[in-house]
């Protein structure tokens, strides 16, 4: 979501399960602005009670290149030419919170 900005310095990404709203309510940040939000409403109650009801979550950091989920959402191949490889992450932290209520 921040574009070219993301390799210029650390960011905070965060994701809410907000399960005090109803419907309730997935949404995911960047330094803060919300960028994306998924209602329970707008997806089928088989697929929500998929994502939500197990035990157990995990945490994934990836710095993935190529692959074919890119290509439905960018119409073209991946990796293309200016994909530059051996590229590195580097993480300050990584928490995760659970607010009561």
């Amino acid at each position: 979501q921040c574009g070219g900005s993301c390799h210029s310095g650390f960011h905070t990404y965060r994701f809410e399960w907000d399960r005090s709203a109803s419907p309730n309510q997935f949404r995911w940040y960047v330094d803060g602005e919300q960028f994306h939000s998924v209602s329970q409403n707008q997806v089928d109650a088989t697929t929500w009670t998929n994502m939500t009801s197990h035990a157990g979550y995990f945490l994934l950091l990836n710095v993935a290149m190529g692959g074919a989920f890119p290509n439905g959402v960018a119409g073209s191949g991946t990796p293309t030419p200016a994909t530059v490889p051996d590229a590195s992450m580097v993480v300050d932290y990584v928490a995760v919170w659970t607010r009561a209520g």
